[in-house]
């Protein structure tokens, strides 16, 4: 799916394109079941075959991010890779595979051990290339760069990539291997990716850097991620510079570890609040990654990732997982709104689902208000507004 593709219209418009996805995924869903065939969701495949012992198919979310010049290349490279295991604790969703829970969350660790991170770009350039070609291919043995992570010299075409050493990389290519097959969720993870990139050209033109992190620290976040999904425990890079006069916000600034959760949330309220405006974003349409983010930040027991929905599918079905998983899934491919974890999440806190919401239709919208010189009364935290039955236990 081309990130580009979204953000260049209003969510009336996104709304149209969704719709058309989704209609076009229920005819082929018709048309497998007329010919009595199941139209597996890649990436979430918990279908084994009998007796297959062979290498199995590596299935990923591949998002590309437009890049308009080198300069924002570097940027947007660094952005993503300082947010990336935050972002695959969201993505995490293959928890079960061949109807057996596994031990971590994600398909990534038991398919694809060899995703690399390169390191921390500090000049995009032709001699730079040259580098990264030898460090890829020669130091770490890596012949395909759709093993990475985040891949800087994506081209335009996913089937036919340029030259590795093509001087105009025309995008960065983001490859999340536990793809998922909800819309809903795939539209706000889409434009989180748009919201951040539109950070990072920011920062290109206003000429502020990305802080540097090291290596071996994300390596370990990504573990972790991978391991655990949202519910990680992240470790700080003991070696960020805190600026004095700085709020410290980031929990690599103050030392601290972090939920993966509550990093998450906290880098979208400091960082990509004004880009989220830009791109005219509803609260509907980011809310199935926002809603779990609040909630667990509240403490309160509930989905954060469909890795977690699937071992709530595997131990609540048993013997009936694959059929109910299958149905499911059917379900998410052939209707555009709908994402499992958001209705399960919804259902079980209403009225707090509702001011979450309220509180982000004044943030995505205040600063339009700001600017006409008008004033809104913020939605009071809904820690005011708690019913008996919703206080923390």
């Amino acid at each position: 799916m081309l990130t580009s593709l979204l953000p260049v219209s209003p969510p009336d418009q996104r709304d149209q394109m969704i719709k058309s996805l989704a209609l076009a995924t229920a005819y082929i869903v018709q048309v497998s079941e007329q010919r009595n065939c199941r139209l597996i969701a890649a990436g979430v495949n918990p279908y084994q075959e009998d007796g297959d012992e062979g290498p199995h198919a590596l299935c990923a979310d591949l998002h590309q991010i437009e890049v308009y010049d080198a300069g924002e290349s570097e940027r947007i490279y660094n952005f993503f890779r300082y947010s990336l295991a935050e972002l695959l604790a969201l993505s995490t969703h293959s928890a079960v595979y061949g109807s057996v829970v596994q031990n971590d969350c994600s398909l990534r660790m038991r398919e694809n051990q060899m995703s690399f991170l390169p390191h921390y770009i500090t000049e995009f350039s032709e001699q730079h290339l040259d580098q990264l070609q030898n460090m890829v291919r020669r130091v770490y043995g890596l012949q395909n760069l759709h093993q990475m992570d985040i891949d800087p010299l994506a081209g335009e075409s996913l089937e036919h990539p340029p030259p590795l050493l093509d001087k105009k990389a025309a995008a960065i290519e983001l490859r999340f291997v536990d793809a998922q097959c909800s819309y809903a969720f795939i539209r706000a993870q889409m434009i989180l990716f748009q919201a951040i990139a539109i950070r990072a050209r920011e920062k290109a033109r206003w000429g502020g850097r990305v802080y540097y992190l090291r290596d071996s620290v994300i390596d370990q976040n990504k573990a972790l991620a991978i391991q655990n999904g949202l519910s990680a425990i992240f470790k700080p890079d003991p070696n960020v510079k805190r600026k004095e006069g700085r709020r410290l916000s980031s929990y690599h600034e103050r030392g601290e570890v972090e939920t993966a959760t509550t990093a998450l949330l906290t880098f979208i309220k400091r960082e990509l609040l004004h880009a989220l405006r830009s791109l005219s974003c509803k609260p509907r349409e980011i809310m199935p990654i926002l809603l779990r983010l609040e909630l667990r930040q509240d403490n309160r027991r509930c989905f954060a990732n469909y890795a977690e929905y699937q071992q709530y599918l595997c131990h609540t079905y048993k013997e009936d997982f694959n059929d109910v998983l299958y149905e499911q899934s059917k379900q998410l491919l052939m209707t555009p709104s709908l994402d499992m974890i958001s209705y399960y999440n919804q259902n079980l806190y209403q009225d707090l689902t509702h001011r979450i919401e309220q509180r982000w239709e004044y943030d995505l919208r205040s600063h339009n208000h700001q600017a006409r010189g008008q004033h809104t009364v913020r939605p009071a935290s809904h820690d005011h507004h708690r019913g008996p039955q919703e206080r923390k236990r």
